[in-house]
């Protein structure tokens, strides 16, 4: 039920937002606020396929996803649901260092866009380019080396800054 940064593998995304944690489960139906979230006896691996099959008028509305890990960290709730049903609470446990990067340049491919910095010697994968035309990328830090990209920015930042993950 407690998901932390160490678990990141274990999701299968998109998550989707849930109003709260007053969630609870009968007869394979997982309910909230008197709403049902998820159907688990119909047929079908993920949520999106279960919750068209059930067919049932009183769905809770899932207005809300969340695509990737830099979007979970920054989700202001806490409360979630993934792809296969799975609730949660995110728990942000660890203190990353979030660190500036000057942009040398991006590079387009097919199916993914090479990030090249001038502080650092090789190129970061992204699966898409970033918009408009940032000079600056800032990573999040895990164990003293860059792990996710954090945000693109266009004014020199402080060079380091810290968030919770």
């Amino acid at each position: 039920m407690i998901v932390t940064f160490k678990d990141f593998h274990k999701l299968k995304f998109p998550l989707y937002i849930l109003p709260s944690d007053d969630w609870y489960i009968v007869d394979g139906v997982l309910f909230l606020q008197e709403q049902v979230v998820d159907e688990r006896r119909m047929p079908g691996e993920t949520l999106g396929i279960r919750r068209l099959q059930c067919g049932r008028k009183d769905l809770l509305p899932l207005r809300k996803m969340v695509l990737g890990i830099p979007d979970l960290i920054q989700a202001k709730n806490k409360f979630f649901i993934d792809s296969s049903g799975y609730v949660f609470i995110y728990e942000k446990t660890l203190r990353s260092k979030l660190k500036a990067y000057r942009i040398k340049r991006v590079e387009l491919k097919e199916t993914k866009s090479l990030i090249w910095l001038y502080d650092w010697p090789t190129p970061f994968t992204v699966a898409r380019p970033p918009a408009g035309d940032p000079e600056w990328v800032r990573f999040l830090h895990y164990q003293g080396s860059p792990w996710i990209v954090y945000d693109y920015v266009r004014p020199p930042l402080p060079k380091e800054t810290y968030r919770r993950v």
